[in-house]
């Protein structure tokens, strides 16, 4: 979330994700939809569809865990170097 945008504009978002989607196994259970609704307001809504995505790999590939490995992180839907590293 904080990637381009302002800790200050984060904060109320975050706290409404983390509300809903506690951890990767709820946040992988919901559908676009879902998860645009939440990040409205925030920009960059590409970024919320790959958490989403992040999410299902999470559950499905790393048993519930993301990986700490920046080389493999950089497998996963947008998470680049920079944010890897």
């Amino acid at each position: 979330m904080l990637q381009q945008t302002q800790v200050e504009r984060v904060l109320p978002f975050y706290t409404t994700w983390i509300a809903r989607w506690p951890d990767w196994a709820s946040l992988a259970r919901a559908d676009n939809r879902q998860i645009l609704a939440v990040w409205s307001g925030l920009g960059y809504n590409r970024r919320a569809i790959y958490l989403g995505q992040l999410a299902k790999r999470v559950m499905t590939d790393f048993d519930g865990e993301l990986p700490r490995d920046p080389d493999v992180l950089q497998t996963l839907p947008g998470i680049g170097p920079h944010t890897a590293h």
